[in-house]
């Protein structure tokens, strides 16, 4: 073997390579100690749709108790749930993160945000999309929201409807 040792001194070195670098046996069959490659299982629609669900109504009691116990603030300056004429304000991505925030095993804000998209509860925009702009008005400034749209107040407001933010309008388009 051109290392110095002879090669019946190399053959009972024992490594965890060993058997996986081994080639193949002399008949070209493949070699029995060789590990075969894991295969991945197809994932299962069924168990997808229940994460996509379970991850979605989470968010949504998490919603709708915040409003309930007032840990989670609306029709403020910084909040992220605004009462509309239109209906329920929900500004994003900022409710999203927050909600990820303390659920750290759920993901990305992103992946809770397409999963609740999943649901339906929401308007879109005349173009399709899902994002609507409104603009939030102040004593001496403007800013621009972007937000999902929940017709059904009622589906946040379990006490009664709060009367519609005055402070913020839909920007046609």
């Amino acid at each position: 073997l051109g290392l110095g040792c002879p090669k019946q001194a190399f053959a009972k070195i024992a490594t965890p390579f060993t058997s996986v670098m081994a080639a193949p046996t002399p008949d070209g069959e493949a070699n029995p100690n060789k590990p075969k490659p894991a295969v991945k299982a197809a994932p299962d629609k069924q168990s997808s749709e229940a994460s996509t669900k379970d991850t979605a109504d989470a968010f949504l009691e998490w919603v709708v108790a915040g409003l309930a116990d007032r840990s989670l603030d609306y029709n403020n300056p910084g909040a992220r749930v605004h009462v509309v004429n239109e209906g329920v304000l929900l500004v994003r991505p900022g409710i999203f993160k927050d909600f990820v925030k303390l659920h750290k095993d759920i993901g990305s804000w992103e992946t809770v945000q397409k999963k609740f998209l999943k649901l339906a509860l929401h308007e879109r925009t005349e173009g399709g999309l899902n994002v609507h702009q409104y603009r939030v008005s102040g004593n001496s400034n403007s800013a621009t929201i972007m937000a999902l749209v929940l017709k059904d107040v009622g589906l946040l407001f379990k006490g009664g409807t709060p009367s519609p933010n005055p402070h913020i309008f839909r920007i046609p388009g």
